[in-house]
Order: C-alpha cells, then sequence, then structure tokens
C-alpha cells in the first residue's frame, strides 16, 4: 500500500515539473490543465499527423527532442477558437471602418463650413465693390457736372477754341 501511494507521488511530482517545464499549469489531481482550468486537448489523427510532419521538418529527417517538444506545443485552434479570431478580426475590420467613415463626415462638415463661409466673404467682397464703384460714379458725374455748369457760364466771355489751333477746349467735357 505503502509502495503504491509513493508511485502515484512520484507520478504527480513528474507531471507537476512537466507542467512547469510547458509552462502550463496543473488540477488538484496533478494533471496538467491547459491554463484554463481545462486538460489539455489531444490531437486528432489529422493533427496528430500534421505535428508529425512538423516534428521530422517535413522531409522524413527526424528533429532532435526539443524541436519534436516544440512542433507538440504548436497551438491547434478549435474551429470555435477560429470563428472567435474571424470575429474579432471583423469587429477590428468594421471598427477601422466605422472610424474613418466618422473622419470623412467630420472632414466634409469642416469643408461645407468652409464653402459657405467662403461664400459669405465673396458676397462681402462684392457688395463693397458695388458700393465703391457707386461712390466713384457719383464722383465722376458731380465732376462732369461742375464742368458742363462751368462750360454753360462760360458762353457768355470764355473762349471755346484755342486761338492757336482753334481746337474745341470744351468738347470732350459735355
Amino acid at each position: 500500500m505503502a509502495q503504491r501511494r509513493l508511485e502515484e507521488q512520484k507520478a504527480d511530482l513528474a507531471a507537476l515539473e512537466a507542467a512547469d517545464r510547458l509552462g502550463t499549469t496543473s488540477d488538484s489531481n496533478g494533471n496538467a490543465t491547459a491554463g484554463n482550468g481545462k486538460a489539455p486537448r489531444t490531437k486528432s489523427g489529422d493533427e496528430a499527423a500534421a505535428v508529425s510532419t512538423l516534428a521530422t521538418g517535413g522531409n522524413d529527417v527526424q528533429l532532435d527532442a526539443a524541436d519534436e517538444e516544440c512542433a507538440a506545443d504548436v497551438p491547434l485552434f478549435t474551429e470555435a477558437e477560429r470563428c472567435a479570431e474571424a470575429t474579432r478580426r471583423r469587429s477590428a475590420q468594421v471598427a477601422a471602418h466605422k472610424s474613418a467613415e466618422t473622419q470623412q463626415v467630420e472632414e466634409r462638415t469642416r469643408l461645407e463650413a468652409l464653402r459657405v463661409d467662403l461664400k459669405r466673404r465673396v458676397l462681402l467682397l462684392c457688395q463693397e465693390i458695388e458700393e465703391a464703384d457707386a461712390a466713384q460714379q457719383r464722383e465722376q458725374k458731380a465732376y462732369h457736372d461742375a464742368l458742363n455748369d462751368a462750360v454753360g457760364e462760360a458762353d457768355g466771355g470764355v473762349l471755346r477754341q484755342c486761338k492757336r489751333c482753334s481746337c474745341d477746349l470744351f468738347g470732350g467735357f459735355s
């Protein structure tokens, strides 16, 4: 009986050492677990063949013990794990797409605000130009009116033609 118990304790110790070497944990019975409280998954026939191919390097040359241990530790994902990873990637992709869309909407809004501001400024500038043009026309009209009045008053005693060349002095102002 004591011999059997000693054998069990040796097996438990060996399992603990193996679990520690592989970076896994063990359950209360000393069995190795995968770190999530569950026993490590055993490999199906196809998975074992893939690991065997990894262990031989794919060319039937046997690799050393460290390479075999590394090949045995290659994570083989279940269908649920692959679906979860695909879902995670898709969620990240959707989030990036939404972020890009949000950025585009913000940029469009900013550009629309700039367009409206530019339109407002152009209208104000046109208004100022029209006001300046109207003021200039008023000044020119006042100047021409003053010249015309001077010509009308000058008919009484001011010469309309140059004495030397006989050119009309007021012809261009009427």
